[in-house]
């Protein structure tokens, strides 16, 4: 007999007890991080409640994400009972579905649970291998299905190009990723260091925002017949020009993702909360070659626009030779190949860290990187290799997404010469 899934998956929905993914949770974590920049205790808890602080916003977004799942379970659970003229489940009672919708939960729970452990006693951030074994976990069977459609023939146009592409995207995004301004600063003492200034500052957030905005252009199609009558024609144009695959669509989302890169790092990206953390630790950026005042803010216009680009060119590229080829190879979208890519740099890196070194001590742990990226300086004047893990994918993120920490660790030799640093030049214990 056919389980439920699999009968699911035939009328081209796709279900199992994991369905929620961690979507719920992810959501739950950036409507708590948003309102931490505006709504109180939430932004005392963010700018002064230190790690009891975080632990309190975290709590905060483990309700919500009970919430939110128990609003998408149910809706995708009756969703499916009305599916099949309601054939599908054995039973379309209430108390059922109910007891469904809060399997659904308690699996999503699972999923974090396991992520959790994978940070604990694993190698990389838990929640950043499930996103990259969800993105990625469909690639061997597209590339199947591409052998099998073009007979074997890897030096099919349709089979190749797309591959090139790929690995032309793939090496940009790592190239890009890995670019980063070094601010040059000087300590008391007269330790020199730097902080990195990524070119990408504002990371792939622009992205979901500028889709989102599009998305609402449909509520200026009307719902009555009266207001028809006065706005068929830019109804009209709506309906046939602002949805995915126009030209229209893509112009728009990418001068959309254009703007919004610059005005998310205008807005978020705060070199004065920079300067402050420095001179609290008796620190400043060092003078430039003229002995003038260094300004950091000098360039952040042009890496936000160069960042926003390639936030566009990423994307197109690999659509733009999907829709010329006509190619039914489509293994990933440009968003979720940044995404892969980073979670990849990050557990690469750990992976080689933990097979050169010893045993690893954690040491301390950031929410900005740039102050991981400073600590990593300071570490390497004293010759001290450390590892950052969730470096890249963090930086994606940027404000939004607190649920991607990232710890420092270092070998278990180096222990008291890196606690020693973060005691003189981070206040630390």
């Amino acid at each position: 007999m056919m389980g439920l899934g699999g009968l699911a998956e035939k009328l081209g929905v796709r279900f199992s007890l994991f369905s929620l993914g961690l979507m719920p949770y992810i959501t739950a974590c950036v409507i708590v991080e948003i309102a931490a920049l505006f709504v109180q205790p939430l932004k005392q808890w963010r700018l002064r409640g230190g790690e009891l602080g975080r632990a309190r916003l975290t709590r905060a977004a483990i309700f919500l994400t009970v919430v939110i799942g128990i609003v998408h379970g149910r809706a995708l659970v009756w969703q499916l009972g009305n599916m099949a003229d309601g054939h599908i489940l054995v039973d379309n009672g209430t108390a059922f579905k109910s007891l469904l919708v809060l399997t659904l939960v308690a699996a999503m729970f699972f999923i974090i649970w396991i992520a959790g452990q994978i940070s604990i006693r694993g190698c990389g951030h838990g929640i950043s291998l499930i996103l990259l074994s969800g993105i990625v976990g469909g690639i061997p069977h597209d590339f199947v299905q591409a052998l099998r459609l073009y007979k074997g023939a890897l030096s099919s146009p349709q089979f190749l190009m797309p591959m090139l592409t790929l690995a032309g995207a793939i090496v940009l995004i790592v190239y890009m990723e890995r670019s980063a301004r070094q601010v040059p600063i000087q300590y008391a003492d007269g330790r020199q260091a730097a902080f990195p200034i990524k070119l990408t500052t504002a990371g792939t957030q622009p992205v979901p925002w500028a889709y989102g905005l599009l998305a609402l252009s449909f509520f200026f199609v009307p719902v009555n017949e009266a207001f028809d009558q006065v706005s068929r024609p830019v109804s009209s144009w709506i309906v046939a020009n602002l949805h995915q695959g126009t030209v229209v669509y893509t112009a728009a989302s990418a001068i959309l993702i254009i703007i919004l890169y610059v005005v998310f790092t205008a807005l978020f990206f705060n070199p004065r909360e920079m300067i402050d953390y420095l001179r609290e630790r008796n620190a400043s950026v060092v003078p430039d070659e003229t002995g003038g005042k260094r300004d950091i803010y000098r360039g952040l216009e042009s890496m936000a626009f160069i960042g926003g680009l390639y936030l566009v060119l990423v994307p197109l590229s690999l659509q733009a030779i999907w829709w010329l080829l006509q190619t039914d190879f489509t293994p990933v979208n440009g968003i979720s190949l940044i995404v892969a890519v980073c979670i990849t740099l990050d557990l690469s890196g750990e992976v080689l860290f933990r097979w050169r070194s010893d045993s690893l001590v954690r040491i301390a742990e950031f929410h900005e990187p740039w102050k991981a990226g400073l600590l990593r300086s300071l570490l390497e004047k004293e010759k001290v290799p450390c590892i950052v893990r969730g470096y890249y994918h963090r930086s994606l993120l940027y404000l939004f997404g607190p649920y991607i920490e990232m710890p420092v660790f270092v070998a278990a030799s180096n222990e008291n010469t890196a606690r020693d640093v973060m005691r003189r030049y981070f206040n630390q214990e």
